[in-house]
């Protein structure tokens, strides 16, 4: 029994592949296969749609619209859930994406809101060889579709550098806006891939050492934020969970440091401190913010100091504090998370080589 579904008759001579990956999005997926079928294109394109075995229907809505429309619909449905098992999915992406020029990503709980977005990118990136990103200003919403805020990385349309796009932004781009070259996208190697469960910035960052990257001040996507079972929503509520992906994303910067050959090492170390720190005070690590961190430690509020000291030093107030926020099961899971984390990775109090590399 082959473990994924894939029925498609969809032509293999397009310009652009859009994957998009959903799990339990039975809410959503109509919106975002919407927001695919509706660019108005002078190109063919493709819609590659992943689900991996939701048990919530989100499979029979992604067959309905790929009987509707086989020329463009290429399903590909999990009979068991791959993430589960550790795996990226029960087909070859590489003979899916090959023949394709462009690939734009949108999620199955995001979706656009430009019919223009897929001919405006192309054109720019077809005049441009030298740019190897190209993304937009987005909206967030909730999970209703209603606009929260606007996500606005560049006031006006312009280019980045390398340098720029790997320092970051106070809100990262919409992954939903971004068009890639194929060719970039298939040549990633497998130990920059992902940080932790974070995909988005370890392929800004590779497509960097490609070229550079430009950004549409138009808003053509949205961003849907803290949907139940998204990373952002883990993120948050969970607190083992965010303080694993920060150490995962620091021992990512190292590996893309030594892949870049130090270009960009200044810039990683002052990420890495950024995410380190931010562990230090999710994590109540008293004594490694003072040793480590000290200036970032001066800058905070009275208040937060404060309550950073009483929860360190006062572990059954912590605890109290955490069952009147949380309630008894996620106080008493992130009380202990807080104390254990660190302990369980053997967490060192010396300074880790590479940041005086």
């Amino acid at each position: 029994m082959p473990i994924v579904e894939n029925n498609s008759k969809t032509r293999t001579d397009v310009t652009v592949s859009i994957l998009m990956m959903t799990y339990n999005h039975h809410e959503y997926i109509g919106k975002a296969i919407d927001g695919a079928l509706e660019q108005k294109t002078d190109f063919p394109y493709r819609l590659i749609i992943h689900d991996d075995a939701s048990p919530d229907g989100t499979g029979d809505i992604i067959r309905e619209y790929a009987d509707h429309h086989p020329d463009v619909i290429v399903p590909l449905i999990e009979r068991e859930n791959q993430y589960s098992q550790g795996k990226i999915g029960g087909f070859d992406l590489l003979t899916l994406l090959k023949d394709s020029t462009y690939l734009a990503i949108c999620e199955g709980d995001d979706f656009w809101c430009d019919p223009d977005k897929l001919q405006k990118q192309v054109d720019y990136m077809n005049a441009h060889p030298e740019c190897s990103y190209c993304f937009s200003n987005a909206y967030d919403v909730d999970s209703h579709g209603t606009v929260i805020r606007e996500r606005i990385n560049a006031a006006s349309s312009r280019t980045f550098t390398p340098e720029e796009i790997i320092q970051g932004f106070d809100d990262f781009p919409a992954t939903a806006s971004v068009l890639v070259r194929t060719r970039d996208f298939l040549t990633v190697p497998m130990e920059l891939m992902t940080a932790g469960q974070v995909g988005d910035e370890p392929l800004r960052n590779y497509l960097m050492t490609k070229g550079n990257a430009y950004c549409f001040a138009d808003k053509t996507c949205c961003y849907r934020v803290l949907t139940p079972g998204s990373w952002t929503s883990r993120f948050k509520e969970d607190l083992t969970f965010s303080l694993s992906q920060d150490k995962a994303i620091c021992d990512y910067y190292k590996r893309f440091d030594a892949y870049s050959e130090g270009r960009f090492h200044a810039i990683l170390v002052g990420k890495y401190k950024k995410h380190d720190c931010v562990s230090c005070l999710r994590s109540l690590d008293l004594r490694k913010l003072k040793k480590l961190y000290k200036e970032f430690y001066r800058k905070r509020s009275f208040i937060v100091r404060l309550i950073i000291t009483i929860k360190y030093y006062c572990p059954p107030i912590n605890m109290a504090i955490r069952y009147v926020h949380y309630g008894r099961e996620k106080g008493m899971k992130g009380y202990h998370a807080q104390h254990n984390f660190f302990k369980d990775l053997g967490h060192p109090m010396q300074v880790d080589p590479w940041l005086l590399s």
